[in-house]
């Protein structure tokens, strides 16, 4: 019995939906060079449609690595204006 309400959960738990979308990329100046080790500020914005006004905005304030990759979780940042669950 214990080992049914162990798996339950398990599977309850593992098909949740999170509010998040992974993102990673490169960061590099103006002349294409590798911004490596760097703090750095990102704004991710979610428009409706292309060009169309701004359904969700965020911010996030990252450190790169030695080859200026930097990976961050879209719907974490600091909200600047919108949801991000209501565009989910």
């Amino acid at each position: 019995m214990l080992f049914a309400l162990v798996m339950n959960n398990f599977f309850a738990s593992y098909g949740q939906v999170t509010n998040r979308m992974n993102y990673q990329a490169v960061a590099r100046n103006s002349s294409g060079n590798i911004l490596s080790n760097q703090l750095i500020s990102i704004r991710f914005t979610v428009e409706d449609g292309s060009g169309g006004s701004p359904l969700y905005v965020e911010t996030h304030s990252t450190t790169t690595n030695q080859y200026g990759l930097y990976s961050l979780s879209i719907g974490s940042g600091t909200p600047v204006s919108g949801t991000f669950s209501a565009i989910v």
